[in-house]
């Protein structure tokens, strides 16, 4: 069983062992298609530490029409409770639980082993990290917050404390590329979401293309990272593995890729909780030469291939790190 350090990424397996389908949605909302083929509409929610009482009695109101199905790693007695009654649906790491409408749908399963992310994320403080790093030349707070998808208000407020930035003549640029890149790597937790591995015969070039044609043709956002954007920006080896970032549920099974397990799996699609990849993906995109509308910026590429399995990927990742710090990872 996969189990990432975010309990959201672990959803759609847990999910999926408890005979439980997906059927549509994006991070904040699915459908579920339960045995006996009851359908279900949640609404997602994680929080950094499990909610009271009293918070889940807001959540529950605020839902209305649909059900709040909260994923944890850790539930504490009160969510636990909640989800037991019915009040509220739970997929849980540790145990591992699927309470879905009051009942455990994975009863006699073993403890995992996750660990909960219990820091708030700082998407906009690492996006102007990212668009730092790529920018040919200094950028004003306005283009700053145009890049990253955030406000002018939140860029002036990140660049007063930021370590790294500079404030030139002409706008903001970065002191040390390799220092930020490498202090940008340490602390980002990932883009989050959820996760679903599946598996094709095809090579997993030829898997990317399939996702998103069929995104495409569903006019749902998607971008390739980790190996497969940085077979385009630093080319070194062939990719080992193909993963994706799409803006919402896909069923692949209509090209032919068949739900795996994370170690049989060939390719990785996440919803990512993350709404910054989006804008700073089409940001970097309209500067580049070439065709990389459909790849997450090098920065991004570079924190998945990171943890892209391989003997070689390390190598991969310096590859493309040495590009980001020199300016060259053009798409």
């Amino acid at each position: 069983m996969h189990l990432a350090a975010d309990p959201q990424l672990s959803l759609a397996g847990l999910l999926r062992r408890a005979s439980i389908r997906i059927t549509e949605g994006t991070a904040d909302e699915l459908t579920l298609v339960l045995p006996g083929r009851e359908v279900l509409r949640v609404m997602v929610r994680t929080e950094s530490q499990s909610p009271s009482r009293s918070r889940i009695a807001l959540a529950v109101a605020g839902a209305r029409d649909v059900r709040v199905l909260y994923v944890a790693s850790r539930p504490g007695s009160a969510l636990r409770e909640a989800a037991e009654t019915g009040q509220v649906d739970l997929v849980a790491t540790e145990p591992e639980l699927v309470i879905i409408q009051g009942r455990n749908r994975l009863p006699g399963r073993a403890p995992g082993s996750a660990q909960g992310q219990n820091r708030r994320a700082r998407w906009g403080h690492w996006a102007v990290d990212r668009v730092l790093l790529l920018a040919e030349m200094p950028m004003t707070q306005r283009a700053l917050a145009d890049a990253a998808g955030i406000s002018q208000q939140a860029v002036s407020k990140i660049l007063r404390v930021h370590p790294d930035a500079i404030a030139a003549a002409d706008g903001w640029a970065v002191e040390s590329a390799a220092d930020l890149l490498d202090r940008w790597a340490q602390e980002y937790p990932g883009a989050g979401g959820i996760e679903s591995d599946w598996y094709h015969l095809d090579p997993v070039t030829a898997q990317a293309r399939l996702v998103v044609a069929v995104a495409d043709s569903l006019s749902v956002d998607v971008l390739a990272t980790g190996d497969i954007a940085a077979d385009t920006y630093a080319p070194w080896r062939l990719p080992a593995t193909a993963t994706l970032y799409t803006a919402e549920w896909i069923d692949l099974s209509v090209a032919d890729f068949v739900p795996a397990e994370p170690g049989e799996s060939t390719l990785t699609v996440r919803i990512p909780r993350d709404p910054t990849i989006w804008p700073v993906a089409r940001w970097y995109s309209s500067q580049s030469e070439g065709d990389g509308g459909s790849l997450a910026d090098p920065v991004l590429a570079y924190w998945d291939l990171l943890r892209a399995p391989g003997a070689d990927a390390a190598e991969a990742a310096s590859m493309l790190r040495q590009k980001i710090v020199e300016g060259r990872p053009r798409g």
